[in-house]
């Protein structure tokens, strides 16, 4: 299994995973530890996600796993106990 990469406090990393996967990655927004909401897996290209404004912090407030493989995440997620809902407008680009 590929391991996603995952984007804790860096947003130039996250940025530019978005910009290399846009056409067709995907994008898993964890949550803190102990928060009551649901992960939540977008297509790379999904509006929700990609805000190029300078000011804008992606990875601080929520962790993100990214891979070019929705598989990869989907199993990466269940390895690590972790369940995960679709983006209700990209549908992580309806499997």
């Amino acid at each position: 299994m590929h391991e996603p990469l995952i984007c804790r406090n860096d947003d130039a990393g996250y940025v530019s995973c978005l910009e290399h996967q846009q056409s067709n990655g995907f994008v898993l927004n964890l949550v803190p530890a102990g928060s009551e909401q649901t992960p939540m897996l977008h297509a790379a290209w999904c509006t929700h996600l990609f805000y190029p404004l300078a000011t804008y912090t992606h990875a601080v407030k929520r962790p993100k796993a990214c891979s070019e493989d929705r598989e990869t995440l989907e199993r990466w997620a269940q390895a690590h106990g972790r369940t995960f809902v679709l983006c209700s407008s990209c549908g992580a680009s309806r499997k």
